[in-house]
């Protein structure tokens, strides 16, 4: 399902009440079910796409609404690795997402609802394949990092992820809007943007049936309020199920 199929919107008014009635019943059942363990939900997506302001209107609509979250922020903006085309680089982001998954998964007294990823297991898949097609990457490297990463006991644990785009026009005039500055970066630039664009929906492809669900967000003719309600819903829905 992508925003395009999203129901003509009704108000914001009416948004709200519906998702904080859902919210209701879902904490409802909480308390009188005990839940197996925490829904954990994957952010991924192209750079811009709309991706961190989401998981702050997630968290921030969860908790105000008596769940417990867990956020495992992504780590590329203090990875060690400089060299962003180096395998090295998605190497550690993932294993750092993983850790922090697997920390908190199996915590002997966990107090959590939901649990975050921002970026993950398949966001470093993604990366991979473009970094293979690329040939930053060796065929081989690949395969046995993927055989980690897709490995049954790890991705068994996510029960959604979403993937979110936008269109590379789109993706630069959001960067460059509040930048004192027209100079492009090594990723931040029209040709990776335009093949990472495309490469997010061939590992989707590829690698959907590693996954319980997969749900593709476009952002580039949407705004956030549209975007935050259909991740909000399919969360609480998730959770309630």
């Amino acid at each position: 399902m992508t925003c395009d199929s999203l129901p003509e919107n009704n108000g914001r008014s009416q948004i709200i009440v519906e998702l904080q009635e859902l919210a209701t019943d879902v904490l409802k059942l909480k308390k009188e079910l005990r839940q197996r363990r925490p829904i954990v939900i994957e952010f991924s997506g192209s750079p811009k796409s709309g991706k961190t302001s989401c998981i702050n209107s997630l968290e921030l609509f969860l908790k105000r609404n008596e769940f417990s979250v867990q956020v495992i922020h992504e780590r590329a903006s203090v990875c060690p690795v400089e060299n962003k085309h180096s395998p090295m680089f998605n190497i550690w982001t993932a294993c750092m997402s993983i850790s922090g998954m697997i920390g908190t998964l199996e915590r002997t007294n966990i107090n959590c609802d939901i649990l975050i990823l921002d970026r993950g297991i398949f966001d470093a898949c993604c990366w991979f394949d473009w970094l293979s097609i690329k040939k930053y990457m060796e065929k081989e490297q690949k395969e046995i990092v993927e055989l980690f990463l897709l490995m049954k006991e790890i991705v068994d644990k996510i029960d959604i992820v979403f993937t979110f785009s936008a269109r590379p026009d789109i993706s630069i005039k959001r960067e460059f809007t509040n930048l004192l500055t027209d100079k492009v970066g090594s990723i931040m630039n029209k040709e990776v943007l335009t093949e990472y664009y495309q490469q997010i929906e061939k590992t989707r492809k590829d690698k959907k049936h590693y996954f319980h669900k997969i749900i593709p967000i476009e952002t580039s003719d949407i705004d956030q309020d549209t975007v935050g309600e259909l991740v909000t819903r399919r969360t609480l829905e998730t959770l309630r199920d």
